[in-house]
């Protein structure tokens, strides 16, 4: 086992996707709710089930692309372990699929851990859904123009609302709205991603969002999630459904116009969406922040 080369395969670079929403589950919970004590070993449990089905969606991205002739010498977008030979297709599927039945084992034992635990299932199965079937046959929702609705969806609202559930025991509209300016954030990651591999992938006859609207529009989308993410905040921040401490998340503001700048170059920079990961992360530690200053004073 080269537990290195699996890291390298896994991209952790675009883990923190998958960390913030627990993180932020947390913070909501304990910003609202009188005497919260966190329930800490279902909460190491979201994260590490999150983490692996994250990091086995990765995998398995990079073998279906390799195999359709995505990845080659000369792209960008994997974790370059393939086109390298450092890994074999059989070894990348079989760690792909080991590592979504782990986080399935894992899923497992927070629904019985939980007395209404089994409530989950919905959220569960909707989230292996859509990180299964990315790349997968034969739903392939990247090739289909649906990878941006699907990683929104996963790493924002649905893996925030399935966080705080976990935590409080119950639903609540709050984990899901909340989630929408960071969600739009991780989309901006994916689509600065494929912004840049639009040429590439209408050679290989794949349909992305940035494929469908070409390089013009699709930096104009770009700034839109970037900035939309800003001004949601703003907005519920003015409508009082936030705290005003989640303006903090200004703070990242020159980092958002410096990355659109490097976006809105003639060629599209190559680590858009490293960049856009970075910028992700600053902004859900600010948002994560203000929820948690909030409680201290509630």
């Amino acid at each position: 086992m080269n537990i290195k080369l699996y890291i390298k395969a896994a991209r952790p670079f675009s883990f923190t996707v998958s960390f913030v929403p627990p993180l932020m589950a947390l913070a909501l919970a304990y910003s609202e709710i009188p005497d919260f004590s966190p329930k800490w070993g279902l909460f190491f449990l979201t994260f590490i089930g999150g983490f692996l089905a994250h990091a086995a969606s990765n995998i398995l991205s990079d073998y279906f692309d390799y195999k359709k002739g995505i990845d080659r010498p000369g792209t960008y977008g994997s974790s370059g372990v393939l086109i390298s030979g450092e890994m074999s297709p059989s070894e990348t599927l079989i760690l792909g699929l080991f590592l979504f039945a782990i986080s399935a084992v894992v899923a497992l034992a927070i629904m019985i851990s939980m007395p209404n635990g089994f409530s989950l299932l919905w959220l569960i199965l909707s989230g292996a859904f859509l990180g299964f079937f990315y790349t997968t046959p034969p739903f392939i929702l990247k090739y289909r123009a649906l990878g941006d609705i699907s990683v929104f969806l996963a790493f924002g609202p649905l893996m925030s609302l399935g966080g705080y559930f976990v935590q409080t025991g119950y639903y609540s509209y709050k984990p899901f709205v909340y989630a929408i300016p960071i969600a739009m954030l991780v989309d901006a990651i994916l689509h600065a991603n494929n912004t840049r591999d639009i040429e590439n992938d209408l050679n290989c006859k794949v349909k992305t969002v940035a494929a469908t609207l070409g390089q013009e529009k699709s930096i104009y989308m770009y700034k839109i999630l970037v900035y939309g993410a800003y001004l949601s905040v703003l907005i519920m921040a003015v409508f009082k459904v936030l705290t005003p401490f989640t303006l903090l998340i200004f703070l990242s503001l020159p980092i958002a116009i410096d990355n659109i700048k490097k976006m809105s170059y003639k060629d599209t920079p190559i680590d858009g969406d490293a960049i856009t990961a970075k910028l992700h992360s600053i902004f859900s530690l600010l948002f994560i922040s203000g929820l948690g200053i909030s409680g201290f004073f509630k």
